[in-house]
């Protein structure tokens, strides 16, 4: 377990997950601040949330307004919390992008 109380080697999702090919970049913003992320892509989507791959580090629980968009174009505004962020790494990180992080979004 890190400093943030994420268990880091264990999957301990139990929904099925979906790919969303047509939902690509956007923006995260945590609700009450002037704290805004780039979403650098989209990893999956189950019925609890989302896993996406953001630019910034996101304390968990914190709030957030989710800007994505669908095949290019802004669409979808959602509100939600922060379930767990973590830096990627293995099959998730992307050494063109060194601060790269994973998340998982819950719809509120």
């Amino acid at each position: 377990m890190d400093h943030m109380g994420v268990i880091m080697e264990i999957d301990q999702r139990r929904d099925e997950r979906s790919f969303a090919p047509g939902l690509s970049n956007g923006e995260l913003c945590i609700l009450g601040t002037d704290q805004c992320f780039g979403v650098e892509g989209v990893r999956d989507i189950s019925g609890e949330g989302i896993g996406l791959n953001v630019n910034g580090l996101f304390p968990r629980g914190a709030l957030v307004h989710l800007k994505l968009n669908f095949f290019g174009k802004p669409q979808f505004h959602l509100l939600g919390n922060v379930a767990w962020c973590a830096p990627a790494s293995g099959e998730w990180s992307d050494v063109q992008k060194p601060a790269s992080f994973i998340m998982g979004f819950v719809c509120k």
